[in-house]
């Protein structure tokens, strides 16, 4: 373990963690263009107050043009996590089988940080903790049934 440099790999965790909020919010701005249409307006990738509230990240999009589901967009950053973790694990694969074990710890940020962020979108969803994309997913899921029903 020697061979591990502790400097970057304690670097790393801030930066596989800053990583992982663009990622989120970008993937909440991604889908909602895509599949409701909304134009993406803002952006601001670092930690910041906006209206009395604190944000590690945050994005503006306008209105939905098209009538897309909003739960792609709140289930995003659940899906995108997956592929970052399921790349991960590949690197981390092929890092072990060439033998380069040690090196594999750097990948250890780059795979919990995605990890924590798909947990929390779980959590959301399973415990209905307001404000969190998993219980926002939720919610629309609800209202659509709901509006399945009476229909």
């Amino acid at each position: 373990m020697s061979e591990i440099n502790w400097w970057i790999w304690a670097g790393l965790w801030l930066v596989a963690w800053g990583w992982q909020n663009v990622v989120h919010e970008l993937s909440h701005l991604w889908n909602g263009w895509i599949w409701e249409g909304r134009k993406p307006v803002k952006f601001v990738p670092w930690m910041h107050r906006y209206e009395g509230r604190f944000y590690f990240a945050r994005y503006e999009s306008g209105l939905a043009t098209e009538n897309g589901s909003p739960r792609r967009r709140h289930s995003a950053p659940i899906r995108w996590a997956a592929v970052q973790i399921a790349v991960g694990l590949g690197g981390l694969w092929a890092l072990i089988a060439y033998g380069e074990g040690a090196s594999a710890l750097y990948m250890v940020p780059l795979l919990v940080c995605p990890a924590v962020d798909a947990g929390f979108w779980l959590w959301g969803l399973w415990a209905r903790r307001p404000g969190t994309d998993g219980d926002r997913w939720r919610r629309q899921l609800d209202l659509e049934r709901g509006s399945a029903d009476r229909g």
